[in-house]
């Protein structure tokens, strides 16, 4: 009996003692101070329309290598596709043969202006993030294919544009690009139906709506 009385005293002791030793073990977990830090990246949202401008080189076959500007457009279908349009135009330079017989020229300076318009479709192929100096940016290479028109040498030439892009997103309405395409018409300004390439090569700035 006393065993018994010692055994039941025991435990109201026990049972007595566990609020203390509970407050004992939550005083030394750690407690963070301040607010939790929420990262947001900047993205590019389904049925987003997108304007920028660009600027760069572009290599005429047999013209040697001219500034080209221009401007254009994409309306973002989904996250995988987006349809885009652009505009744009250079000068020509003179071909080696001119150069090497002074007082020659091929074009007038008129049908040196070289001036082309392009739509579109485009496949984000490869997205993730490009890191720059700890932070992170959401970035997509993409690759484009689209159909147009170019005036060269004085004349207007159906053309086909292929190429292929980086885009990295600095804020949710700020994005900048660099892109390669080649230019591919046929012209009769050295032989008839004579098969040329324009190889562009620009950077960009473009907003998003």
């Amino acid at each position: 009996m006393e065993t018994g009385c010692r055994y039941i005293f025991l435990m109201l002791l026990y049972c007595a003692s566990l609020p203390v030793l509970a407050n004992a073990d939550s005083s030394n977990i750690y407690q963070p101070d301040g607010e939790r830090i929420i990262v947001h990246e900047a993205d590019i949202n389904a049925l987003d329309v997108q304007l920028g401008i660009y600027a760069g080189l572009l290599s005429v076959q047999d013209f040697g290598s001219s500034t080209v500007s221009g401007i254009a457009a994409a309306f973002h279908v989904s996250e995988d596709f987006f349809l885009h349009a652009s505009l744009g135009q250079s000068r020509l330079k003179k071909t080696s043969f001119e150069k090497l017989n002074p007082g020659f020229s091929l074009l007038s300076d008129d049908d040196r202006d070289y001036r082309y318009y392009t739509l579109g479709i485009g496949y984000n192929l490869f997205q993730g993030e490009s890191f720059i100096a700890s932070h992170a940016f959401n970035s997509a290479f993409y690759l484009t294919l689209a159909a147009g028109s170019t005036r060269f040498a004085g004349d207007q030439h159906h053309s086909l544009i292929w190429g292929f892009g980086y885009r990295i997103i600095w804020l949710d309405w700020l994005a900048s690009h660099i892109e390669a395409r080649d230019h591919v018409f046929d012209s009769d300004v050295f032989a008839d139906d004579e098969r040329f390439h324009s190889v562009e090569l620009t950077t960009g700035l473009s907003v998003f709506f």
